[in-house]
C-alpha cells in the first residue's frame, strides 16, 4: 500500500508517528512513502542495500520502525529487526547484522539502519513490551504507534 497526500497526512497522530498497528507494505511503498527528500533518499538506498543482502542469505521478514517512519525531516537512521530463517545462510549474511549489542556502529555506518533480530526479549524495556517487535510499537513518551512489515524475497 502506497499513501495518497491526504491518506499519508491520516496515517501519522499529532505527535508525528505512524498510527498504530503493523502495516504491511512493499519496498517500493517505502520509498514513495517515507523517501521524500534527499536525506530520506540516502537512507531509503542503504536500507535496500541492506534488505539486498538479508534477502539473499534467506531472510523473507522485516519490521522497520524509528523516526524514519515518523513525519521527522532528517532522521538518524533507520531502526528495524529481521525474522531467523530455518534456512538461513550465514556465508552470506553481512556479520553486522548478527553483532546485535549496542551500539552496532558497524552496522548503522555500512548500511544506516540499526537492526536487531526479531522475537529478541528486551528485558530493560518490559514496560513497553518484551519483544522487539513490541517495543516498537510505543514511542519514547508511551504513546502507541505503528510499524513497517515487509516480505523481501523479490530482492534476490
Amino acid at each position: 500500500m502506497s499513501f495518497s497526500d491526504a491518506e499519508l497526512s491520516a496515517k501519522f497522530d499529532s505527535n508525528g508517528n505512524l498510527s498504530p498497528g503493523v502495516h504491511f507494505v512493499s519496498l517500493e511503498d517505502v520509498e514513495r512513502t517515507f523517501a521524500w527528500n534527499a536525506h530520506r533518499r540516502m537512507l531509503f538506498a542503504g536500507l535496500k542495500e541492506a534488505l539486498t543482502n538479508l534477502a539473499k542469505a534467506g531472510i523473507r521478514r522485516v519490521w522497520i520502525d524509528g523516526s524514519f517512519v515518523t513525519r521527522k525531516e532528517n532522521p538518524k537512521d533507520i531502526d528495524g529487526c529481521w525474522e531467523m530463517e530455518p534456512n538461513l545462510d550465514e556465508s552470506i549474511l553481512d556479520p553486522v547484522f548478527v553483532d546485535t549489542n549496542p551500539p552496532r556502529e558497524a552496522m548503522k555506518t555500512k548500511y544506516g539502519v540499526d537492526f536487531l533480530i526479531s522475537g529478541t526479549r528486551l528485558v530493560d524495556q518490559e514496560a513497553a513490551g518484551g519483544t522487539v517487535e513490541e517495543f516498537f510499537q510505543v514511542d519514547r513518551n508511551g504513546n502507541r504507534k505503528g510499524i513497517l512489515f515487509l516480505e523481501i524475497e523479490d530482492l534476490t
